[in-house]
């Protein structure tokens, strides 16, 4: 099994801020942007578009949404 690499996101530091205050105590960034993310698509449109990235690093979201009909 890999490991799921950590990396470094760029955001406008007003944009960490609103993330900041929404966290929860004990939560991390990656916890609430995945909240966040399943909050918004349905599980079936992000387990596509997982299973899309991990055959394929280089897909990108616009073709998922292409071809969802989003």
């Amino acid at each position: 099994m890999t490991s799921d690499p950590i990396t470094t996101i760029s955001v406008h530091a007003s944009t960490r801020k609103l993330l900041e205050s929404v966290k929860a105590a004990g939560e991390s960034y990656d916890d609430l942007l995945q909240d966040l993310l399943e909050s918004q698509y349905p599980k079936e449109f992000l387990d596509g578009l997982r299973r899309r990235i991990q055959n394929s690093p280089r897909y990108r979201a616009e073709k998922v949404f292409e071809e969802a009909g989003v």
